[in-house]
């Protein structure tokens, strides 16, 4: 009785008309729809398809365990997450994405950045023409500050073929993944996609709402605007989680600068660092 009553206080606090939305049918689906809802800013559209997914792929027990808040129901819940991608990837269509990336405030670190590098930022204008003329042997790494940087891990541009630069990655010092990608036009195309377009990294480069595909086949949508020389983007994380992540790329469409703010309000800040 304690658990529905702390169910339904949330549902209260929501502020949410339920006449709108789907009508769980039960206490489980109380449960998911309101955790959904909480997390994903009342998207009420994608959380009706997200209740009924998780109530057609729950096992009873599992159901159960919820219902009684026992031990083991969130690890039971996430391998529930886990292994129904492509029931899931179905409600990603649903999705409203973020209408307030636009009201996102550009850290400072990041409009230091912008006015460093002036005219050397990637833009929607002349991002169709960015051209990496970096030597072959330029080291860099994203350096998150939290840790010093190690002068041994870092991307290397290896090689280029009909002008196109090809990046391969060390670890330790010694070769990781040769020739891992390629970059054209500040869109990374993966060695293991056969070089073509990763999906992903062109949508964080298109602006406004854009779908892509994952290696497994599922399909997501993130949503991008450009604002004081950032690509600020609304995208999927892990476990039907949403990130925005700001980033800032060089002209020649190498990354420079990366945000990522998680629904718990943890940030994540990673800086170009260039390797002698």
């Amino acid at each position: 009785m304690k658990y529905l009553i702390v169910i339904v206080s949330l549902l209260l606090l929501s502020g949410c008309n339920t006449t709108t939305r789907y009508q769980p049918k039960n206490n489980y689906e109380i449960f998911v729809n309101t955790w959904c809802l909480q997390r994903h800013n009342a998207d009420m559209k994608y959380c009706s398809c997200f209740t009924k997914a998780m109530a057609e792929a729950t096992p009873d027990t599992t159901k159960m365990k919820v219902e009684r808040a026992e031990p083991g129901a969130v690890n039971e819940l996430s391998s529930v997450l886990r292994n129904n991608n492509q029931l899931f990837a179905t409600c990603e269509k649903q999705r409203t994405l973020s209408a307030s990336l636009e009201q996102i405030v550009i850290p400072k670190k990041a409009r230091a950045l912008v006015k460093r590098y002036d005219q050397d930022i990637l833009t929607p204008t002349n991002k169709l023409n960015a051209v990496v003329t970096k030597k072959i042997g330029y080291k860099f790494s994203m350096h998150d500050n939290s840790n010093p940087v190690n002068p041994n891990n870092y991307t290397q541009l290896s090689k280029y073929e009909h002008g196109v630069p090809y990046f391969s990655t060390y670890y330790n010092g010694a070769l990781e993944k040769p020739d891992l990608y390629k970059i054209e036009q500040g869109v990374k195309h993966m060695r293991f996609l056969d070089y073509a377009p990763d999906t992903k990294s062109g949508c964080s480069l298109t602006l406004g709402e854009c779908t892509y595909q994952t290696s497994s086949g599922n399909t997501k949508k993130m949503k991008t605007i450009f604002k004081e020389g950032v690509w600020i983007s609304d995208e999927p994380s892990f476990l039907g989680k949403r990130v925005i992540v700001l980033r800032i790329y060089t002209s020649d469409g190498l990354p420079l600068y990366e945000q990522l703010i998680f629904h718990n309000g943890n940030k994540i800040v990673r800086t170009r660092h260039e390797h002698n």
